[in-house]
Order: structure tokens, then C-alpha cells, then sequence
């Protein structure tokens, strides 16, 4: 069987650029949602912060991963785990399977984001940073 090579595709560089995309469109969904809830709720200035602080952390944990993929990616598989255990805890009323799909659409996006990350060339910050001539 013949291997089919695809030179200007290269599947692992891809991957970190598919990584940055899924994570910073999670922060920014977390982060918008938040705001517009306090807001939709005429919540006042520190409710609306205590309510978008979530989004923020997402931001961060997005913003180091970009600068350092092996850490951001560790830590965003991290808070995928912390969210699942989250919902979890308080999901009691509803039943198994609705409760499992949720959790999984919640944390699907950070792990998968993360583990992208984590699987990137270790290069591919700089080589994709270069100019290109």
C-alpha cells in the first residue's frame, strides 16, 4: 500500500492553528455569555464582573496556551475537567443521559483544544512566526 504525501498540508502544524481557533472561540462564547447575562438581568456592575469572571480565566487559560502550547494545553485539559466536575455536581435534576451530553458539549472544546495543543510540534511557534520571503 502507497502512502499518500501532501506537501502543502502539513497536518501537525495545522493542528496548534485549529487549537488557538477552538479555544479562543470557547473563551469568547464564555466570556460574552456572562456579560450578556448580568446585563440581561439588570445585575448590577459587580454582579455582571462575578458573572464574566469565568470567561476571563477561559481568556487566560487561552492566551497562555497560545504563548506556551504544552502548558496552556495541559491547563486547559485541566479546566475541562474542572468544569465536567462542576456541572456534574450540580446537574441532579437531570436524568443520566441528558446530564452526560451536556457535561460533554461543556468540556468538549477545552480538551479537544488542549490535547491539540499538547499533540502541536514543539517548533511551531517559531516556525510558523517567520517571516516568510
Amino acid at each position: 500500500m502507497q502512502h499518500i504525501h501532501f506537501p502543502l498540508w502539513n497536518v501537525q502544524h495545522r493542528e496548534a492553528g485549529l487549537a488557538r481557533a477552538i479555544s479562543a472561540c470557547w473563551a469568547a462564547f464564555w466570556t460574552w455569555f456572562g456579560f450578556a447575562c448580568g446585563v440581561a438581568e439588570f445585575a448590577s456592575f459587580t454582579d455582571v464582573l462575578q458573572q464574566t469572571v469565568p470567561g476571563i480565566l477561559f481568556i487566560g487559560a487561552t492566551a497562555l496556551a497560545w504563548r506556551f502550547p504544552r502548558e496552556g494545553g495541559a491547563l486547559l485539559l485541566a479546566l475541562g475537567i474542572v468544569v465536567f466536575g462542576v456541572y456534574w455536581n450540580f446537574a441532579t435534576q437531570q436524568s443520566g443521559g441528558a446530564a452526560m451530553l451536556t457535561a460533554v458539549m461543556l468540556v468538549g472544546p477545552p480538551m479537544l483544544a488542549g490535547t491539540l495543543f499538547l499533540r502541536a510540534p514543539e517548533d511551531h511557534r517559531t516556525a510558523t512566526m517567520a517571516p516568510r520571503h
